[in-house]
Parts: C-alpha cells; sequence; structure tokens
C-alpha cells in the first residue's frame, strides 16, 4: 500500500483491534456466507494485510527507532518476538515491546485527523503556506491540531500529552501485552506471514545480505534509513 495515495487515513479501530492483536478473524469466511461476503471478506483481509505490512514497515520503525528495527531485522524476524541480547548483561530484550506498538498506535491516533487536513490542503492549495493551529487563537485552523499532545512543544507532564492521551497509552499497552501472552503462536504467526510479503516486496535490497546472527552479542553498525513510506508522520 503506498501511503501517499491514502486519501482518508483508515481508523484507528482496524490498528487496535484487529492489527495491533492479530486478530483477523473478523475475516474469516464461514459456512452460511453468501458469495457477495465471502468476496467482500477477501477484498477485507487483503486491505487488513496491507495495512499490517504498513504497520510493521513505518509506523513501528518511527517509534522503535530505524536502527533497533531495520530492514535486516523486520524483513526476516517476527515484530512479537524478536530479540536483541545487551552487550552489559547479555540478558535477551524485546526490540518491539507492547510499549512500543502502543505509542505507534497512539501516534497515529493523535495525528490522523491533522494529516488528513494537511493533505486536503496541499491539494486545494498548493504552493502555498500551510496553516497552523495556535493557543493564541485556539479557535482557528483546529483541524491541524494533534487531539493528545501539545503541537507548540511546549512541555507538560508527561512529554505534553494529555490525560486522555496517557489513558489510551495504558489501555493499549495492556491490550496488546495481554494479547502477546494470551495468544503468542497468532501473534508469531501473522508475523511471519508480514514478514514473508516485506522480503519479497524488498527483496533487492537483500541481495547481498545476510539474515541477523541468531547470537549477535552487540548491533552492527546500519545507516539510519529514511522511511519515505509514511512521510506525514512529522512529531511523537
Amino acid at each position: 500500500m503506498d501511503a501517499h495515495n491514502i486519501e482518508v487515513l483508515p481508523d484507528t479501530e482496524i490498528f487496535t483491534e484487529c492489527i495491533a492483536i492479530r486478530d483477523f478473524s473478523r475475516f474469516d469466511i464461514k459456512d452460511g456466507d453468501t458469495e457477495e461476503q465471502k468476496k467482500e471478506k477477501r477484498i477485507g483481509l487483503a486491505g487488513a494485510e496491507q495495512l499490517m505490512d504498513l504497520y510493521t514497515e513505518s509506523l513501528v520503525p518511527c517509534v522503535a527507532g530505524s536502527k533497533l528495527f531495520h530492514p535486516n531485522i523486520r524483513h526476516f524476524e517476527p515484530m512479537t518476538t524478536s530479540k536483541m541480547p545487551l552487550a552489559v548483561t547479555g540478558i535477551d530484550q524485546l526490540r518491539v515491546p507492547a510499549s512500543t506498538e502502543a505509542m505507534a498506535i497512539l501516534t497515529y491516533d493523535n495525528n490522523k485527523s491533522k494529516w488528513e487536513a494537511m493533505r486536503r490542503w496541499n491539494k486545494e492549495h498548493p504552493g502555498s503556506k500551510m496553516p497552523r493551529w495556535s493557543s493564541k487563537n485556539p479557535g482557528a485552523n483546529q483541524e491541524f491540531k494533534e487531539l493528545y499532545s501539545n503541537c507548540e512543544g511546549k512541555t507538560d507532564s508527561w512529554g505534553g500529552w494529555s490525560y486522555t492521551g496517557r489513558s489510551l497509552f495504558n489501555r493499549l499497552q495492556a491490550k496488546i501485552h495481554e494479547s502477546r501472552i494470551q495468544n503468542l503462536e497468532r501473534h508469531v504467526k501473522y508475523d511471519k506471514e508480514c514478514v514473508a510479503r516485506l522480503y519479497n516486496k524488498f527483496k533487492d535490497m537483500h541481495k547481498e545480505a545476510q539474515p541477523p546472527a541468531k547470537k549477535q552479542r552487540t548491533e552492527p553498525d546500519v545507516d539510519i534509513e529514511t522511511d519515505k513510506n509514511l512521510e506525514y508522520i512529522m512529531e511523537v
């Protein structure tokens, strides 16, 4: 899925209730389904898989960091179980814990309406200076304001996130953590399917590369990548 061509971004619900907990059961074809229902579910599953790829390739790395969850990791290893040994302690640590996925979704939900407003402005007013929301005139340009964070760079408690945003993060983290415990095999299954799709998409990148070593004690030198799949992720 090319994010640059998305006119209306997907509702956050598809990430919270499907992708983050790897629950694609809404697309299961049942015996009593009509042919039209079966077709709709197949189309829905294909779209959800594309969003899973976008989530893994762009949303999560923006929070995890391109050095921690770089292509030589996310195109080879399941996100849920991918670990790295810390050089000091030698103890394995998850590259993408539940908190990272929760923050990725919170960031998306926080900026979704703003990104859509920015896209509309660029389409309708090409070359014009984009408006900004300001606390000095809070009634104007509200579509360019984030939902839960302070876009003016001011700091409140918890890095400028509102109570609503902090509460949402806590709920998301707990939900993803619980799902990983209760449904680990399901998480790994869909992660592996996503890895296969991403590897196939970017296989030319890995022609001369080798999969990451299983017992690697320190991180290799990796060039910081520039993700262009989701350019409108600007602030976290």
